[in-house]
C-alpha cells in the first residue's frame, strides 16, 4: 500500500475530510435551525462517504498508472 504522496486525488480528499471534521465539530455548537442543519448534513455525508470512496479511488488510480 502506497502513501498519500502517490495519490494526488487522495490528498485533496484528505484535506476536505479534515475540513468536514472541523466543520462538524463547530456544527455541534450551532442551534438546530434550518441552514445549520442542512450544512451539517452535507458535511456528515461527505465525512462518511470519504471512507467508502477512498479505497476504490486508490485502486482505480493504481490501475490507471500500471
Amino acid at each position: 500500500m502506497k502513501g498519500n504522496s502517490f495519490y494526488p486525488v487522495s490528498k485533496t480528499l484528505f484535506w476536505l475530510f479534515v475540513l468536514a471534521f472541523g466543520m462538524l465539530t463547530l456544527g455541534g455548537a450551532w442551534p438546530v435551525e434550518d441552514p445549520y442543519v442542512l450544512v451539517s448534513q452535507c458535511f456528515s455525508a461527505f465525512y462518511f462517504l470519504y471512507f467508502i470512496a477512498i479505497t476504490p479511488l486508490r485502486l482505480l488510480w493504481d490501475s490507471v498508472l500500471s
